[in-house]
Parts: C-alpha cells; sequence; structure tokens
C-alpha cells in the first residue's frame, strides 16, 4: 500500500509539473497578445489624431472657391511628424517613453495630402498644369521625406489611399512602423495605417 501511494503521489506531481509548464507559457502569452492589442489601440489613435492635426486647409481658397484643401504640403507634413512625436511621446531619437512594448525607433514609412477639387481653383485658372473640378491632387512623401506631386484628371471617386480606401473628400494618410517586443523575447515589426478624412472620421486602421 505505501508503495502505491508513493507512485500516485509521483503521479500527481509529475501531473502538477506538466499543468504548470502548460498554464505559465500560455497565460504569458495571454497577457502579451492584451499588450498588443492595448498598444495597438494606442497607436492607431495617436496616429489618427496626427494626421487630423497636420490637416490644415487653405482658408482663403475655401472663402473664396469652396473648395477645402490643403496647400502646403511640406507645412502639413512638418505638422505630422510634430504631432506624432507628441501623441506616441516619442523622444528625440524616436523613441517611445511610455509604452515598453514599442521596444525600438518609430518610423515614419509614409505620408500622403490627397487634395480633392470639388470646383475650380481661386488662383490659377487655365493652368494647364493646375487642378480642376473633380481632380485630386496628391502629395505622397516617402521615408525620407522626400514629396512627389501627383495628379489625378477626373479622379474623385477612383483614386485610393494605400490601404485601399476610396479617397471621396479632401485627406490625409499615414503609416508608420515600430518594434514590438513580444512574448519570451521575440520581437516583432509593427505598421500601423491611418486615412483621416477631414470632413468625418478616421477611416481605415491595421
Amino acid at each position: 500500500m505505501r508503495g502505491l501511494k508513493k507512485r500516485e503521489g509521483k503521479a500527481e506531481a509529475v501531473l502538477s509539473v506538466a499543468m504548470l509548464l502548460f498554464l505559465v507559457p500560455a497565460v504569458a502569452v495571454g497577457l502579451q497578445a492584451a499588450q498588443f492589442r492595448a498598444t495597438g489601440a494606442f497607436v492607431e489613435d495617436a496616429l489618427a489624431a496626427s494626421c487630423l492635426a497636420s490637416a490644415v486647409i487653405d482658408i482663403r481658397e475655401y472663402g473664396g472657391s469652396g473648395n477645402l484643401v490643403i496647400k502646403d504640403p511640406e507645412a502639413a507634413y512638418a505638422l505630422y511628424r510634430q504631432a506624432l512625436q507628441a501623441n506616441l511621446d516619442l523622444d528625440a531619437s524616436w523613441r517611445c517613453r511610455s509604452r515598453a512594448a514599442i521596444s525600438g525607433e518609430v518610423e515614419a514609412l509614409a505620408y500622403a495630402v490627397y487634395n480633392v477639387w470639388e470646383h475650380g481653383p481661386l488662383d490659377g485658372a487655365g493652368d494647364p498644369g493646375g487642378p480642376g473640378p473633380g481632380d485630386v491632387e496628391v502629395f505622397s512623401f516617402d521615408s525620407r521625406g522626400m514629396c512627389s506631386r501627383l495628379l489625378v484628371r477626373g479622379g474623385l471617386g477612383s483614386v485610393s489611399a494605400p490601404d485601399g480606401t476610396v479617397v471621396r473628400a479632401t485627406s490625409v494618410y499615414g503609416r508608420i512602423g515600430f518594434p514590438v517586443e513580444g512574448a519570451f523575447g521575440v520581437s516583432l515589426y509593427a505598421r500601423r495605417e491611418q486615412l483621416a478624412d477631414i470632413c468625418g472620421p478616421a477611416a481605415g486602421g491595421g
């Protein structure tokens, strides 16, 4: 009987250890997933707010022609970067000070201004290279801050942002990337993007 009890005790101990070996990683992964969700929500909110902060329309153009457009994309891009630093609590090296899960430098991967011209412009009427009614003017910035311009004639309703959202009103798009410290020391690289319509709530995300 004593031998039987000893064997039962050993079996119970082995079972308990096995359960612990299973539960500890499962709990760790669950906690990590919750942290990832919280970090993702924090980043998406900060990105949407930063896009909207950069969407400064030209009041003179709006008052004269009714077009809601961003006339100075370079200034908008500078505002976007400033807002990102503030909203994500980034230091001078673009590292997040308040979120341990963001384990390295945050990168501004892409930024774009989509000007939707519903009417002819206040200035430059008849300019063959200028926008006209129904056109979409796109200013795109890469990760180095280099800007390119594309004018899509009659592009209203057919131009899409990189996240696949159709641009129907003047909007600002932003995409960032950052390393995330995962479970058991595994590091992942995450990306988030947002298209902010200056006439309504931010769209997209992911």
